[in-house]
């Protein structure tokens, strides 16, 4: 019989240890423009780019969209045992968009959340007669879910002097598989003693409504402010769990009955004030985390809100111009109340971005890179801190589809 049980805090090998909680990291990324602006984007309907957040802006698009983006993520975290540091590179999703007659339409493939990590956790066993015996954990998750939007917006008024009021609406397709293994080693042992491996796949919709209003001519004769929002439904997938237990020579496998997993609404509100070379924006966004169940169990979040600022600078529009005045230059800074809550200590994080926007092929593809550091987490607890640094690099083409040619 045990008679006590002493653990040792976690040592990070790997991907953040947040992302072991319930369905992963949330993902947040309106578009590659708003990554550098402090993930402001809610309100901003650019022609350029594929907005993910809310559906109303597409309708600014005029030509055929196809974007994509890539990223380097590194993360430094220090515990009670030490530091460590561990990169990897990821996907963030590719876009889609046509205008057709007089609405766009757009689609993709996106992250909604992110499950990447890789732990030990060692301790020690304190057996009767003061005997003893040590042990490792070893934690490994990977997966997330995907969405697949399938929008549609249009622009009902458009008034040169009394502004454009822009609808949007989409479909989102949310599906996804993970995993996640623990191994136990005890007394120093090569092979683990036990081993437990859980599948977990789940599938289901919300929908997204969203709105934009825009009034020009506000403080001159070539600036514009605008308002955005967009709010998406919860959503309840289904979900089927199998869990593998593998112990003393003996193997099992339970297959649970199916489940459900429960994902919160979302709410997301945005103003953004457009000069001649300049934009400027904020957004808030709120997420009813509270709600969230996961296969039957719940109370593993609190509610959620991101709160951004940011700026873009481009001094010259013209083609002509020499390339440094070309350029669209960002920054911007967040704070976000994540989800994760462990221990009964939140899990907040304050980041700070910037980046530049190349134009290529004329005006209607651009390139984007930009950057980001942030800091999140405690070591209270024997919690982990961390300073998060990614590095995205995006490509936005355009074409001109279904456009008549004129003869002169």
């Amino acid at each position: 019989m045990i008679s006590a049980f002493a653990v040792a805090p976690f040592l990070l090998a790997q991907g953040s240890l947040y992302s072991a909680l319930g369905v992963g990291e949330p993902s947040h990324l309106p578009s590659s423009q708003a990554s550098g602006m402090g993930y402001v984007g809610v309100a901003i309907a650019h022609p350029l780019y594929i907005n993910r957040v809310n559906p109303a802006t597409l309708s600014a698009i005029s030509s055929t969209r196809i974007a994509g983006d890539l990223s380097y993520v590194g993360y430094a975290a220090r515990g009670n045992l030490g530091s460590t540091f561990q990169a990897f590179g990821s996907f963030n999703g590719a876009g889609f968009a046509v205008p057709i007659w007089k609405a766009v339409f757009a689609t993709g493939l996106y992250p909604y959340s992110r499950l990447d990590y890789n732990q030990r956790q060692m301790g020690r066993l304190e057996l009767p007669e003061t005997d003893t015996a040590t042990f490792e954990h070893r934690y490994r998750g990977i997966g997330g879910l995907s969405v697949v939007p399938l929008a549609i917006a249009f622009a009902p008024r458009h008034h040169r002097l009394k502004g454009t009021l822009r609808i949007g609406v989409s479909l989102n397709l949310l599906f996804g598989a993970m995993e996640r293994t623990r191994e136990t080693f005890l007394n120093g042992a090569d092979v683990p003693q036990i081993e437990n491996v859980v599948e977990e796949r789940a599938s289901g919709r919300s929908f997204t409504l969203g709105v934009s209003y825009s009034k020009p001519r506000v403080f001159s004769q070539t600036d514009a402010l605008a308002l955005g929002a967009s709010f998406t439904t919860a959503a309840t997938l289904d979900g089927e769990r199998r869990d593998f237990l593998r112990g003393n020579g003996v193997a099992d496998t339970l297959q649970s009955p199916t489940s459900n997993v429960a994902l919160p609404a979302s709410l997301a509100l945005g103003v953004a004030y457009f000069g001649e070379k300049h934009l400027f924006g904020i957004d808030v966004v709120a997420q009813n985390w509270s709600r969230f169940q996961y296969f039957g169990e719940s109370g593993l979040a609190r509610n959620s809100i991101r709160v951004g600022i940011g700026a873009e600078k481009q001094p010259d529009r013209d083609r002509r111009a020499r390339l440094l005045d070309r350029l669209a230059y960002r920054a911007g800074a967040y704070y976000y109340q994540t989800p994760f809550r462990v221990s009964g200590v939140g899990i907040d994080e304050i980041g700070f971005t910037a980046g530049v926007g190349f134009p290529i092929s004329g005006e209607l593809s651009r390139l984007d890179v930009n950057v980001e550091w942030a800091m999140r987490g405690s070591e209270k607890k024997n919690l982990v801190r961390e300073n998060v640094f990614r590095l995205r690099f995006a490509l936005n083409a355009g074409e001109l589809w279904f456009q008549k040619r004129k003869i002169e």
